[in-house]
């Protein structure tokens, strides 16, 4: 196992892999460490469809445009955000609170609270949504307040945000055992929902080649902009 700040050092955006396929214990193993990213509220709003079928692989090379990191991965993962499957991650939560807390662990009566009571006001949105934004428009006037989520727009940005931290941990687990990766934007949304028969709520923020890299797979340094473009200081 690599340290952190050489496995992230090491990580590049590869096109060109080896082909050859990933142990599946490994697989397995950085998937496992990606379920353990943060998330908003704990809601864990990712799929991860890691697809092993071969017809179903040569129609989702196709949807990536067969551009070659899709082409020659060793395993291809579609990272999917649904922002609808909350509530069904807030009442497991419920239950597992109820369970350490019969153990003899203290669990403070906020958490009990928030995913009973605050959570499925803050995460509704249609009717309830412009009943929001009205609230949170006249309580902003006064103090620092939420501004959202009010509709499915700002649903849809919540569950990309914690969905790209996952992808970001499946990467660097990946880079860990010794494996490159390609996080790629290039696909069609619309064919790959119907390949993996998507509900309507999921949105695929990535599809993630896997695999060793060929030895001309990363040609260039890695290269970056100025520092202080980004790092702000105030």
């Amino acid at each position: 196992m690599l340290d952190f700040a050489q496995v992230v050092e090491n990580r590049h955006s590869v096109r060109l892999f080896d082909g050859q396929p990933v142990p599946e214990d490994v697989v397995q193993r950085c998937l496992d460490m990606a379920m353990k990213s943060a998330s908003s509220s704990n809601m864990q709003p990712w799929e991860f469809h890691w697809v092993r079928t071969p017809q179903i692989r040569e129609e989702l090379v196709k949807i990536c445009f067969s551009q070659p990191a899709a082409k020659t991965a060793g395993e291809l993962i579609v990272c999917v955000a649904r922002t609808k499957a909350w509530d069904r991650v807030r009442l497991n939560t419920l239950e597992q609170l109820k369970k350490i807390k019969s153990e003899g662990f203290h669990v403070p009566d906020a958490a009990f609270d928030y995913y009973s009571q605050l959570a499925p006001k803050l995460y509704s949105v249609g009717l309830g949504g412009w009943l929001k934004r009205g609230y949170f428009f006249f309580k902003g006037l006064k103090q620092p307040t939420m501004r959202g989520p009010v509709n499915e727009a700002d649903m849809k940005v919540w569950a990309i945000k914690s969905t790209s931290l996952a992808c970001q941990t499946l990467m660097l687990a990946f880079q860990s055992e010794g494996y490159d990766s390609c996080p790629m934007e290039g696909f069609d949304p619309c064919r790959l929902k119907k390949l993996l028969n998507l509900p309507r709520d999921a949105d695929t923020v990535m599809v993630l080649g896997v695999g060793k890299a060929r030895p001309n797979g990363k040609a260039l340094p890695r290269i970056r902009g100025e520092r202080d473009w980004f790092v702000k200081i105030v």
